[in-house]
């Protein structure tokens, strides 16, 4: 089974890295349009279709297996459910392996996504970096405060714990839906 985990986990970790990648790349953060959603909602949906087919691969193995020995056991929930926690985990991993290096390597790139949040912090509050020390302290530490926040969002553990939470609960709920309508048919 880890053979198979660790197949569909890179494989389909890959395609969702090189989604972070074209987003990056193509520089797609630039503009507010579908096509700038596109690679995030191509990662939800990869990493759903990768747990459907392993979960569909794990039913089909047991079917298999059922015909072959007359002791086959059906497939656990819990064995099942591991699995695609395990396959989620590797795809996530090759999500933060991409950020990272479009991090640390691709600077330019990376900049320009930072300088557009910021832009985007004051022209919140209608101002300009240059403006800032005539607005009121109020509104001054405001702004201070949601630049320390968008340093401390766009590190890569930050991006890891999002990433994670993200894969792990696509997985459980995929998983979860696929057991119980298989169950359901037999």
């Amino acid at each position: 089974m880890f053979g198979r985990v660790a197949f569909y986990g890179f494989a389909f970790g890959s395609l969702s890295a090189s989604m972070v990648l074209i987003n990056f790349m193509n520089r797609l953060f630039m503009t507010r349009t579908f096509a700038s959603v596109m690679p995030l909602i191509g990662n939800v949906l990869i990493i759903g279709f990768a747990v459907y087919l392993f979960v569909k691969s794990l039913m089909r193995q047991d079917v298999h297996e059922k015909l072959v020995q007359s002791s086959g056991k059906p497939v656990s929930l819990g064995k099942t459910l591991f699995g695609s926690l395990i396959l989620a985990l590797i795809a996530a991993l090759c999500n933060i392996a991409a950020y990272s290096h479009i991090q640390n390597n691709q600077k330019e790139e990376f900049g320009l996504f930072k300088t557009m949040q910021t832009k985007a912090i004051y022209q919140a509050h209608n101002t300009s970096p240059e403006k800032v020390s005539t607005l009121d302290k109020k509104t001054q530490k405001t702004i201070q405060e949601s630049l320390v926040f968008l340093d401390e969002n766009l590190s890569v553990g930050s991006y890891a714990r999002v990433e994670l939470q993200m894969y792990l609960s696509i997985a459980l709920i995929v998983t979860l839906l696929v057991y119980v309508a298989n169950s359901k048919k037999q």
